[in-house]
């Protein structure tokens, strides 16, 4: 029997512990919990979330609006958005009545998708405590571009809908930008 002491995060950044556990046959971790794979058939075990838990799914009209306030700021002085103080100069971003949470794990999918350059200022056992965007990538200029017409981008968002609800970010920029030729007579 193999023992071993998981440290790994899970896909939504709350600290959580874990006891020592021994397992005989491979694990994955799925929503902050550890579960034994068996026959392949893990994707319909159901994740036991008590409900203080959130389970943050990708938003892409979130992800829309985030590079769009990014790219109409100033450039020379990151966009942040902090539970605390941010003594360099700074753009703050205005998140209204926006979860903080959701924008900052957000804002981190964009860097993790090479849309922009972005650090995390800090976490706390609930989350991240502040993010920055330091700059839009050359691929969040090219996304953003395609997004921006209202028209194409609500094709677009109808289109994922009617097909499954659900796109990678590579299917979502090549549909966007098959809509913006159509847009224009290119196709």
């Amino acid at each position: 029997m193999t023992s071993i002491a998981p440290t790994a995060n899970c896909s939504l950044r709350y600290a959580i512990s874990l006891k020592t556990i021994n397992i005989q046959q491979p694990v994955l971790l799925i929503n902050c919990e550890w579960r034994a794979i068996k026959t392949g058939n893990y994707r319909n075990t159901t994740p036991n979330l008590n409900s203080e838990q959130k389970i943050m799914k990708r938003n892409w009209d979130l992800i829309r609006w985030i590079l769009d306030r990014a790219e109409s700021c100033q450039g020379g002085h990151p966009i942040v958005l902090t539970i605390g103080i941010y003594k360099s100069a700074h753009i703050p971003l205005d998140i209204g009545k926006l979860d903080f949470g959701e924008v900052c794990e957000h804002i981190l999918l964009l860097g993790d998708a090479g849309l922009a350059e972005v650090r995390e200022l800090g976490r706390t056992y609930e989350g991240s405590a502040g993010v920055a965007i330091d700059r839009l990538t050359m691929a969040g200029h090219d996304f953003l571009e395609t997004a921006k017409n209202d028209t194409t981008w609500n094709k677009a968002m109808n289109t994922v809908k009617e097909k499954g609800g659900s796109v990678t970010l590579g299917v979502l920029t090549q549909l966007l930008s098959t809509l913006a030729k159509q847009h224009f007579g290119l196709s």
